[in-house]
């Protein structure tokens, strides 16, 4: 490989001619990249050093690796810790010999729109955390286990599991939704003291059963995570969560959903951040705590008939508790 890229990590600001280093450092490995032209669109496209602009820094907008490529994982980890990896919307990594460590590294570049990793040696788990790009349009894989295409063009079948972001939100909801409703069920079956008189402490008493609930939830999510089992919720729908970008053990994942989340749940700032997280991932972002922990929650293909079990749970046991 060529000398490193000599660049602060992400979080650092873009300087002038990090453009140039990044682009001259990409085709000193065999690669390709697209420059950006003046207008944004997609302008020069260079294979030699001597073909790079004498004057200006224009924007790296796509790199291209060639076939049979070696050691492509350490270069794309060293690619996705600059800050040019903000502006790069399309990569390819076909026939090289791109694992699951470059998959980890690509959740960096998160403006990816365009992504070809057909014929390497990414497994399933790499591709689902490839999924998990936010603004990603059309992921070729085929050659790989559960590849295809995914994108808006039918021509061919999306990848295995996809799931529009509006669809896995409302799976995820309705996952922690049933988790929290039948906790709270067996709460108030298995509350030992009477019904309080009065609306205050009746009040009370409710507010108490519902952090209860939560708390319950939590600690039952934590313990799934200690013996490497799903909790009910996500094994009823087909949720599973990942490590991704060399994040923190799965154990402290149930924490960061209490803080941010569940806001420890303070009524008031409860619903808030729940409403922030539901918009997140509606959007087909990554949760606020699986970005800070390093994970991300894939789906698999699930039969009608759970999801159904699920929305049973779920108003059946509403219903009980307004009823009750």
């Amino acid at each position: 490989m060529e000398e490193p890229i000599l660049l602060a990590s992400v979080g650092a600001v873009l300087r002038p001619g990090d453009h140039r280093l990044v682009a001259r450092w990409a085709v000193g490995l065999g690669c390709k990249v697209l420059l950006a032209g003046a207008d944004g669109a997609p302008g020069l496209l260079v294979s030699d050093p001597s073909e790079l602009p004498e004057e200006g820094d224009p924007p790296l907008m796509g790199i291209s690796f060639p076939r049979g490529a070696t050691g492509v994982d350490a270069a794309v980890d060293e690619l996705s810790r600059t800050a040019v990896a903000r502006s790069l919307v399309l990569l390819e990594l076909a026939g090289t010999d791109a694992s699951d460590a470059s998959a980890e590294a690509l959740l960096r570049l998160v403006r990816l729109v365009r992504l070809d990793v057909s014929d390497t040696a990414i497994g399933p788990g790499g591709l689902e955390w490839l999924r998990a790009l936010p603004e990603l349009e059309l992921l070729r894989a085929e050659g790989l286990a559960g590849g295809g295409r995914l994108g808006d063009d039918g021509r061919e079948a999306p990848l295995d599991a996809a799931l529009a972001p509006a669809a896995l939100a409302t799976r995820r909801l309705l996952a922690r939704g049933a988790e929290l409703v039948s906790a709270r069920v067996l709460l108030t079956l298995a509350w030992p003291w009477e019904a309080p008189v009065g609306f205050g402490p009746w009040v009370q008493q409710q507010a108490v059963l519902d952090l209860s609930a939560a708390g319950a939830v939590m600690a039952l999510e934590t313990l799934s995570a200690i013996a490497g089992v799903r909790s009910p919720g996500k094994a009823l729908l087909g949720l599973e969560v990942q490590r991704a970008e060399g994040g923190e053990a799965l154990q402290s994942r149930p924490a960061r959903v209490w803080l941010r989340g569940v806001a420890a749940g303070i009524p008031l700032l409860w619903a808030v951040a729940g409403a922030r997280a539901l918009w997140t991932l509606a959007m087909g972002r990554r949760a606020p705590w699986d970005e800070a922990c390093g994970t991300v929650l894939v789906a698999r293909e699930i039969a009608g008939l759970r999801e159904l079990l699920a929305w049973a749970v779920l108003l059946g046991g509403l219903a009980w508790l307004l009823v009750g």
